[in-house]
């Protein structure tokens, strides 16, 4: 499996109406596609209990320890 990294300049919003369909796993709400794992949906732990850390944050992070060894992450 090959990937190719993209820079992003620009960020934008757009309304949608349409139908979504949001996949869960039993027991794990997480799910692995060829090799990648694909969390379901977007986290509310800290908005339901108050207590976690900012997913960007978390991300920035992880990045940062796997392209120290040479890695790379891909999150949603």
């Amino acid at each position: 499996m090959k990937f190719e990294l993209i820079e992003i300049h620009t960020l934008e919003t757009h309304e949608y109406n349409g139908v979504t369909h949001d996949l869960e796993v039993e027991e794990d709400h997480s799910y692995n596609i060829d090799g990648v794992i694909v969390h379901n949906s977007v986290c509310t732990t800290r908005k339901m209990t108050g207590v976690g850390y900012p997913q960007l944050s978390a991300i920035a992070e992880c990045a940062d320890a796997a392209h120290g060894v040479g890695g790379h992450i891909c999150a949603d």
